[in-house]
């Protein structure tokens, strides 16, 4: 996937639970009156959903059998370059991937700023959640007996759950 990198407001991802593009995209224009250009894809079981903003340029999340899907935004960019030997001119999701072939999930220590995303390992078929250390970025999971779900926003999740089964009390 090659392209520009771009922000990404919205995102919703999946391990081996489908996503229905359509209902992505209906869920978005309810809640928030846009109709944004979205971008499907499946790799394996790993299935994710993201709003373009641009609505011209591809976003681009694969990264050498790594994807990187979030809303990402790193502020100490300066060391990572040195620490990390990492050439200057590439977005945030870039950096993140060359750090972790370098370090592992480990190097997500280093990040400095507001961030949530979902890295995504093609070749150990792992995937983790990572958000920022004071919480700035939302993102919100599930577990389903079939798989996982992943989005940057609450609301995102309504196909895979009942809102009404949550409780504010305590039994």
């Amino acid at each position: 996937m090659k392209g520009t990198v771009v922000k990404i407001k919205w995102f919703l991802a999946t391990v081996g639970v489908p996503i229905e593009r359509k209902t992505y995209e209906d869920i978005l224009s309810t809640e928030y009156n846009v109709s944004a250009a979205s971008i499907y894809e499946k790799i394996d079981e790993f299935y994710f959903c993201y709003t373009d903003l641009n609505k011209v340029a591809k976003t681009k999340i694969n990264f050498k059998n790594i994807l990187i899907l979030g809303d990402i935004s790193i502020h100490n960019k300066s060391e990572l370059f040195e620490k990390y030997r990492i050439h200057k001119n590439i977005e945030d999701q870039e950096i993140i991937s060359h750090m972790y072939n370098k370090n592992g999930i480990d190097c997500v220590k280093d990040l400095v700023g507001e961030f949530s995303f979902v890295l995504i390992d093609i070749v150990k078929f792992k995937f983790y959640i990572v958000r920022d250390q004071i919480g700035v970025k939302t993102i919100f999971w599930l577990r389903k007996d079939y798989g996982y779900v992943i989005a940057s926003d609450i609301f995102l999740l309504q196909p895979y759950f009942n809102f009404n089964d949550i409780s504010e009390s305590i039994s």
